[in-house]
């Protein structure tokens, strides 16, 4: 009890010379909480469970993982959508997870991704003429290096953000 009146008073005199000093008073926020931002494609987002019927997918049992290992609860924000290209997690899933990231102390951050940009070329039945057309192969390595400057783009911004 002698403890907690000597850590209350000594809080009160620090939020007093605080005040006093021209330096804003203690805040009452509490500090962020941990927080675990995903995103991605179908993956990502849960489709491909080995338990599809329970609707779980990875990233929240991730989230009571991380629970467990930083002994505190983990708020996640799965911004994953199934169909989702590269350009797509950049241009409509990147702000919002930014938002989270800065919400958030400590943060982890997952990226799932890429498989439905090679779909989009490699899974259509002009694929065998393709192989076999310079052209074509021109332009499914654009399409490849589109989807890696988006990647690049997309966790650059992830990494300065957390």
């Amino acid at each position: 009890m002698r403890h907690a009146r000597l850590m209350a008073t000594a809080l009160v005199v620090f939020g007093v010379s605080a005040a006093g000093s021209g330096h804003s008073a203690l805040s009452a926020q509490s500090p962020p909480a941990a927080g675990y931002v995903a995103v991605g494609d179908s993956i990502e987002f849960g489709l491909r469970d080995d338990v599809p019927l329970d609707g779980i997918g990875d990233v929240d049992p991730f989230g009571n993982f991380l629970s467990v290992v930083l002994g505190q609860p983990v708020q996640v924000h799965n911004f994953s959508v199934p169909g989702a290209e590269t350009r797509d997690i950049r241009l409509q899933q990147l702000r919002p997870a930014l938002a989270a990231i800065r919400a958030h102390q400590p943060i982890v951050v997952s990226w799932g991704g890429g498989g439905n940009d090679l779909g989009t070329v490699g899974l259509t039945p002009q694929v065998a003429v393709c192989m076999q057309t310079p052209s074509c192969l021109g332009r499914f390595n654009g399409l490849l290096n589109e989807a890696e400057a988006a990647i690049d783009l997309t966790i650059r911004a992830l990494r300065e953000a957390a």
